[in-house]
């Protein structure tokens, strides 16, 4: 992977970041799907850029109180790139609670500079340390480069498949999954005390709010859900 001269800085997300989140989510969207989704929805998002961005303010606000959170990668000043994760979505039993990379985009100015790399290093140590030992994320099968992408980071298919509508177009997503590095951990289903944001009580079956699924960038709680893109 070709790095960028200058180190991608990753943070946590601030309300003043929405715009400029919302602007990478389209562009990468545009990019990354342009020979999966049909040119014509990917044209309308440019449309959404004010909702998308109150979406984002108000997700980016809640993080906390859905025991998730937003990170953001910035490289030379510039935002880069997102990732939003904390509980498990999915209903599942007779598991322990599962983390999740709920989403996980950069901007296609950015793309293969390292951008994406660091986003999910540190979404995953935050998984960690809310307690996780195992996550999981979706991605739609067509996306040979995220799926590249997460298989080189440790991520495997499982299995798991399910349709995703958008567009008008059904697409068929898979479930990735990989195991976390064991250190200290705290318990996902109690409340936290350290700042951390991390997995938590609340949600499905203990984690943030369902979204619809037929209109990703109008959706509720983590604007990021949806096929993961490309890094």
């Amino acid at each position: 992977m070709a790095k960028s001269a200058i180190a991608p800085l990753v943070r946590q997300a601030e309300l003043a970041d929405a715009g400029a989140i919302a602007s990478a989510h389209i562009r990468s969207w545009q990019a990354g799907y342009a020979e999966v989704i049909s040119d014509e929805y990917l044209r309308s998002l440019d449309d959404d850029l004010p909702l998308r961005t109150l979406r984002w303010q108000t997700a980016i606000l809640g993080a906390e109180d859905e025991d998730a959170f937003v990170l953001v990668s910035e490289i030379g000043g510039d935002l880069a790139g997102w990732l939003t994760g904390g509980p498990c979505r999915d209903e599942y039993h007779g598991e322990t609670p599962l983390g999740e990379i709920h989403g996980c985009y950069v901007d296609p100015a950015h793309w293969r500079k390292g951008a994406g790399s660091a986003l999910m290093r540190d979404g995953l140590d935050r998984l960690t340390r809310a307690g996780y030992t195992k996550a999981v994320l979706w991605v739609l099968a067509d996306n040979t480069r995220a799926r590249d992408f997460y298989e080189r980071h440790g991520w495997h298919a499982d299995g798991g498949r399910k349709m995703y509508e958008v567009g008008g177009e059904r697409h068929l997503e898979v479930r990735y999954r990989r195991e976390l590095a064991r250190g200290r951990h705290r318990d996902p289903k109690r409340p936290q005390d350290n700042g951390v944001p991390g997995g938590g009580p609340g949600g499905r079956p203990g984690g943030a709010r369902s979204l619809e699924r037929g209109n990703p960038p109008l959706m509720s709680w983590p604007p990021g859900r949806g096929p993961i893109g490309p890094m």
